[in-house]
């Protein structure tokens, strides 16, 4: 039987009111994330994309929140919104990039204000 796939915000545990924890962005194309997926924004095109520690293109390898929602941008750029401050989150709901390590990935989300 196969499992379920990722719901919208169920890595949410607390956030602030309003639409104050999230920000809309576009993720680049060619990008597929599931909700709870760390992400980074390159630099040079402002996109949102899979956070990656060993990535050279600047900004994806520096974590800057969370998807908040699945995402399927490989037909082309997608809209799409990422819970980035004042929030608390499950980490066992979280999708961390295999090449770096949970320690650091759970540090750089609290300089963001999101507590795992």
């Amino acid at each position: 039987m196969p499992l379920e796939g990722k719901y919208t915000a169920e890595f949410v545990v607390s956030q602030a009111n309003d639409s104050r924890s999230r920000d809309a962005g576009v993720v680049k194309s060619g990008q597929k994330l599931v909700a709870g997926e760390l992400v980074g924004k390159e630099t040079a095109s402002g996109k949102y994309v899979a956070y990656n520690p060993a990535n050279t293109i600047v900004g994806s390898n520096t974590i800057v929140g969370i998807s908040y929602d699945n995402v399927d941008a490989t037909g082309g750029d997608t809209r799409a919104v990422f819970v980035v401050r004042d929030a608390e989150v499950r980490g066992s709901d979280l999708t961390y990039n295999k090449v770096g390590t949970v320690t650091a990935e759970v540090a750089g989300l609290k300089a963001l204000g999101l507590i795992v």
